[in-house]
């Protein structure tokens, strides 16, 4: 869903491939900016998560995640992180 200044709308899809249950991850050299306005929602700007997509396919990893210059997780190119703490989930 694109939503305008103007108030209206677009929406677009488009079919995900089949995205295995296992795999293996490693971390991206790309650092996420924890100060950058944008980080907090989801946008259209996917420029660096997708570059970061393509190279952990041809690596050999199912994905790549991310960490912000604190050293904090922050999330995956395509995938969220979570962490289950007793019965709770945090991301």
């Amino acid at each position: 869903l694109i939503i305008y200044p103007n108030g209206k709308f677009e929406i677009q899809f488009q079919s995900l491939e089949k995205i295995p249950k296992k795999g293996l991850v490693k971390f991206s050299e790309f650092k996420i900016k924890s100060y950058d306005f944008l980080i907090k929602f989801k946008t259209g700007k996917r420029a660096v998560y997708e570059k970061e997509f393509i190279k952990a396919k041809h690596s050999g990893y199912t994905d790549f995640l991310f960490e912000n210059e604190n050293g904090e997780i922050t999330e995956g190119t395509y995938t969220n992180v979570f962490v289950k703490i007793g019965n709770h989930y945090y991301t």
